[in-house]
């Protein structure tokens, strides 16, 4: 686990109110040598040469966020599974070997019948994925606000979501982000619990706030509030993780209103928080 794998996210810089390519570029020139893919927003035309893009600019590609919306109805999720398969071949195509997508933290139906539900749908998810050599993170959600904004909730914490991906299968693990560690009230136990079934690891801080008190879109870099980043990173180190560390700052207001400028604070932000932490522990 070192600064080289640290990868950009559309966060740093507005999110999708910049272009796919421009994504690329942004993320080159601020020193990222690693992107998260949004597979939906490259357009069908740009398939076919989305790997040079990302060549073109010295850039590899990360984790995607599954392109699958399994927490609504029936209908938008066998609707995105129709073009599913194409873009699990863009994918594989890109060099993408992770998925991501977060578990609600709450729902309009009960927990129980939910969850079956859900597991249904990662099952066909995940049967493609395999064939393709694509493993899925999922990601739990921790702030207060989000585990209430539905009637039930559901699952909101990282022991749980382990659990539950087990019963999806044996290729799905954890998407670990600090702010959710922290919100759901994560400690170094739980990352070592989990252990090698740690696939992708998202960062950001947080300020120091009542429960209630909290918004999701309202984040720190690292560094500039109160996540145990010493505790986080130490219990990485441990399980010997080695994959991407995103920074995923959301509400992210930069001083600088070059995107590039601000992408790059936030690079050095993340390097300078990693390299402390192992610093300190080793």
């Amino acid at each position: 686990m070192n600064s080289r794998h640290i990868s950009f996210h559309r966060s740093l810089t507005g999110g999708s109110s910049i272009s796919w390519p421009e994504t690329l570029v942004i993320a080159a020139k601020a020193g990222f040598d690693t992107v998260d893919i949004e597979l939906n927003e490259i357009p069908v035309g740009d398939y076919a040469i989305a790997k040079d893009m990302l060549d073109e600019q010295g850039i590899q590609a990360g984790v995607a966020p599954l392109p699958v919306e399994f927490r609504a109805d029936e209908g938008k999720f066998a609707e995105d599974m129709e073009t599913f398969a194409k873009k699990v071949l863009l994918a594989e195509s890109l060099g993408i070997r992770i998925m991501t997508r977060s578990l609600p933290a709450s729902s309009d139906i009960p927990k129980k019948e939910f969850a079956v539900i859900v597991r249904r749908r990662l099952r066909r998810v995940t049967n493609l994925l395999e064939n393709h050599g694509i493993r899925l993170a999922l990601e739990f959600i921790g702030p207060l606000h989000l585990r209430t904004a539905r009637p039930y909730a559901f699952i909101w914490r990282m022991d749980e979501t382990l659990e539950f991906a087990a019963s999806v299968g044996s290729t799905v693990g954890l998407l670990v982000d600090s702010w959710h560690w922290h919100h759901s009230g994560g400690n170094k136990q739980d990352i070592l619990s989990a252990g090698a079934l740690i696939l992708n690891v998202q960062v950001s801080d947080a300020k120091e706030l009542q429960p209630q008190e909290v918004k999701d879109s309202e984040r720190l870099l690292p560094g500039q509030g109160i996540v145990n980043f010493e505790e986080f990173f130490q219990g990485l180190r441990i399980v010997g993780y080695d994959g991407l560390i995103t920074p995923e700052v959301f509400g992210y207001q930069s001083e600088f209103s070059n995107p590039i400028l601000s992408a790059r604070k936030a690079l050095n932000a993340t390097k300078d928080m990693l390299n402390k932490a192992l610093l300190e522990n080793k």
